[in-house]
Order: C-alpha cells, then structure tokens, then sequence
C-alpha cells in the first residue's frame, strides 16, 4: 500500500510565523531561567540569579573554548563540552558520544523547546584550521529519561553549516527557536527552524556575509543574535571582520548587511536596549559600538575603547540573566564584567575583575545560550492558526498580572479596529484572506499596555493537496507523482534531497513533504 499523507507546510507572514496544528504560546520568557548555570575553562562554575551568584568548583568543564549548559528547573540541569555531557551530579552521562570539538568557539548548543517536556535537541560544531573545508555541526535529539540520565534519539550532521559558532533565538512565535551560522566555505548565512518535533531540514540563505574562503580558520569568532531578534552579529578573528545585520525573526531571512573593519576581533555581545555593541580583540582590548545610525562609517566612528588591560588572546563576551555581560580571559582566576552595557562608554562600569572563580580558572570560551532568554517583554501574545478553517486561537501574556483584557482586529490599509473579545484567550475565525493587525491591550488598576502584530490569512489548505491517497494491490507496479503547493520557498521530501517540487513514489512506504 502507498501512503499519499502526512505533511507540515509553513506559512511566511510579514511578522508572525504560522505553521499548521503547533500550539504557539508566549513561554517563560517572563521567567526564563535557563541561563543560570555556566560551565567553562578549566573546572569554573557559576549559579547566577537575578541579583547574586554563587560560585561552583565541581564543574567537569576542561576545556580551552566552547560550553553550553540548560536548566531544567528544580536544580535539574546538563552541561557539555561538544564531546561529552555532564549532569547536575557532574557525572559524564555514558552511552553518549558527540562529534562537537571542544575547540570550537561556541562548541555545544542545547535547545529546549516548551511544547515538548520529554526532548533537548543539542547542537555541536567541530572545527576546521583549513580554508575551503567543511566545517559541519552536528544535530542531535535527547530524550530526558530523568533527572541524571539523557538518552540519544537521533543524530546527523549538517553538512557545510559549521565555521565554529551558532547562536538561537526564538521565533516571533515565542515558541519555535532559529538557530544560525556562517558557511565554512563561502559568504552564506544559514538559519533552520526547530519545532516542537525537532530540526526542519529546509534552511532559509542568505547570501550577503563575509567570505570565508579568503582565510585560514575563517571560523574563529563568536556569533549572536540580540536580546529582542532584531539583529545578528559575526565576528571573524582571522578575517578581521564583523558582520552585522537586520534580521526578520518570522523568515529567519538576514538583510542591511554591514561589515566592519575590526582587526584581530573575537568577541561580541549586544546591550541589551540593542543600541551598543561590543567587540574584544586578542590584543585584550574591549570596545564599544553605537549602532543607533545604520552605517558602517557612522559606527565606526562611535568606537569607544572601554579598557585596553585584557588578556591578549581569545576573549569572549557572554549577556546573563543579571543584564551585565561577563568577559572571559584565558588562564585567570576571574570573569570580567560589564555591568551597565546599556550605558555609553565608560559609563557602562567595566570591572577587570568582576568574579573571583575560587581558585578555577576561565578560558577562551563561555556557555553558549538562547539570547531570547535575556528579553523580558512586559506584554505579549501568542497564538495557534488552523489552516484548514483560517481560525486563530489567542492567548495574551503579561508581568503585571493584568485583569483587563481587550483584543481588536483590523484589515491592513483598509479596515478599522474592531473589538472582538475582552477575554485573555480566544479563537477567531478569518472570513477573509489578507493581512490584519492584531491588537491586545491589557491593563492592571493605573497600569496599561498594548502590542500589535500583523499576521496573514491565506487561502484554506485542501486537506489534499498531494493528491488523494491511493491503494495498490501487492505485485502492482507504482508511479504515483506528488506535487506540492505553489509559493514554497523550500522542498524536502523523505529520503530525497533532489529540491524539486514534484517526487515520484515508486515504492511502498510513507513520503512526507515539508517546508
């Protein structure tokens, strides 16, 4: 028998990200914790809150360069090195092996997504000291057996996305994460999308980076998103460069590219308020950016050196949940710190020696996390669209325990607001194909605050759009074509990496095609 079925399409909107039967809701972005603990160096170990930290010599971390550590809650969390993982006992989890090096500058990157409790989806990258040479990261699934124990799933590589560093972000959904990187070989940037079912493998390219095939070990460098997934950041030691760009958090598409000349750079960070960046070089320099005028002249020219007195070697720079940025310095016994980055030139109060490691010592990288995790909107919302009917459930999200709610709705260009409930969630049903402005205003006493986001309704899917399915008797000969609907940006069908819009199934089996 030929299974005709089974498919994921992903609709492209102007802000807001839809994809059929996945529940969108804002997650604890208003209560992130999951950038608490940090792993690095050589043994270092840090627990941060909001407002103190507390400093751990049990880490396993013995590494030169990249970590990544997740906070499940209840003081259940993971660590690794690109190679191996840790639990919160500091025991290395056995029957798991990663292909990630150590070496690489952001080595490992775990991923969490909170509509599925039972799975991390971990990223590593290895490296390359070879221009013109593959790079590859590696994709893996883990299933959280308990509190100590992960259990591999699945794994592959993705071929070509490496040059040693990844960054996430979530989508404008608040729900599914871009996850980012440079091509090792040439000047593409690579964004995928992970889902609450794991990676989708139809990456979105952007064809507008440096080019790092003019260097040996183009790859050396750190890679960030800022706090709100507005822009995108690169740095590129052996090249000189920094890459900066606009980035739309619905496509996952990377636009005004800019490169800066900033020789000998390795790490960078954005400010929170998004207005300042900051760049170390290995010449233990820490400087700072405004980016308020779009141009690389204009940037340039607000450079400020903040301290000249670092460490000369790799250096890079790391947001946590406190708002200040910590530096990391090769072989010393403290983090550095920034503790106002929001704040112009040395009015941002740098400190050399901002944490004293208990007699560990920190190296050439930090933990790698979700930038979304340092961003605190104090309104927002979420949603879920059924594609098949064009109706969309709400839900609204807040900090100030907000017990007014009004939700209203507008065609774009043409329509006026309408009221249509005063409820924190509700489901609404499109008539019309189009796009529309989604306001919530949500209020608590003297408090209130409103967030609009435009979002598309496009025709109704038919169930069957890859055909009805069709039965064969056993012996029969099978020629079925599928072909998929217009407008897809890309085309992945099971066992075919062809990229074509039409697959021949010739065989029996179940053939799954996504966007």
């Amino acid at each position: 028998m030929l299974y005709l079925c089974s498919y994921e399409r992903t609709m492209l909107v102007r802000h807001l990200f839809f994809s059929c039967y996945l529940f969108f809701s804002l997650n604890s972005l208003l209560g992130q914790s999951d950038t608490q603990y940090w792993y690095f160096g050589y043994n270092a170990g840090i627990k941060f809150t909001k407002s103190n930290y507390q400093v751990d010599t049990k880490g396993q971390i013995n590494t030169g360069e990249g970590t990544r550590s997740i906070d499940l809650g209840d003081g259940v969390f993971f660590y690794s090195d690109g190679e191996s993982i840790f639990n919160k006992n500091h025991h290395k989890i056995k029957g798991i092996s990663l292909r990630g090096e150590p070496s690489s500058t952001q080595a490992a990157m775990f991923i969490k997504h909170e509509d599925n409790d039972s799975i991390i989806f971990l990223l590593t990258n290895s490296t390359s000291t070879t221009a013109g040479t593959d790079c590859p990261s590696f994709y893996y699934e883990l299933k959280i057996e308990n509190d100590t124990s992960l259990q591999l799933k699945q794994g592959f590589s993705l071929n070509q996305f490496g040059s040693e560093k990844t960054s996430s972000i979530l989508h404008k959904n608040c729900r599914d994460i871009w996850i980012v990187s440079h091509k090792f070989t040439g000047i593409e940037y690579y964004t995928y999308l992970i889902n609450k079912n794991g990676l989708i493998q139809c990456k979105t390219s952007s064809l507008l980076g440096s080019n790092y095939k003019t260097s040996s070990n183009p790859g050396q460098g750190q890679i960030k998103f800022s706090t709100n997934g507005n822009y995108i950041a690169a740095s590129s030691s052996a090249l000189g460069k920094v890459d900066l760009f606009h980035f739309d958090n619905s496509s996952g598409k990377l636009s005004s590219p800019i490169i800066l000349d900033i020789f000998f750079n390795h790490g960078i960070e954005f400010s929170l308020n998004e207005r300042y960046l900051y760049v170390t070089n290995i010449q233990g320099k820490l400087f700072q950016y405004d980016l308020t005028i779009w141009d690389s002249a204009s940037i340039k020219a607000t450079e400020k050196t903040i301290t000249s007195q670092g460490v000369k070697t790799i250096s890079p720079l790391q947001m946590c949940t406190n708002g200040k940025i910590y530096w990391s310095h090769n072989d010393s016994g403290y983090l550095a710190v920034i503790n106002d980055p929001d704040s112009s030139g040395n009015k941002c109060n740098f400190t050399f020696r901002g944490i004293y490691l208990n007699g560990k010592k920190s190296a050439g990288g930090v933990p790698a996390f979700n930038q979304s995790y340092f961003y605190t909107p104090a309104i927002n919302y979420s949603y879920e669209m059924e594609c098949i009917g064009n109706s969309v459930k709400f839900w609204g999200n807040d900090t100030f325990s907000a017990n007014t709610h009004n939700w209203q709705v507008r065609k774009l260009a043409i329509g006026t607001w309408q009221s249509v409930s005063n409820s924190k969630s509700f489901t609404y049903a499109f008539a019309d194909t189009g796009r529309y402005d989604i306001r919530y205003i949500a209020g608590n006493g003297t408090k209130r605050d409103t967030v609009i986001k435009t979002i598309t309704i496009y025709p109704k899917i038919n169930k069957q759009f890859l055909g009805k399915d069709t039965t064969y008797t056993t012996g029969s000969s099978i020629n079925k074509i599928l072909k998929t609907p217009n407008g897809m940006h890309c085309h992945l069908w099971l066992n075919d990496s062809s990229g074509l819009s039409t697959f021949t199934a010739d065989t029996t089996g179940i053939y799954i095609y996504a966007k």
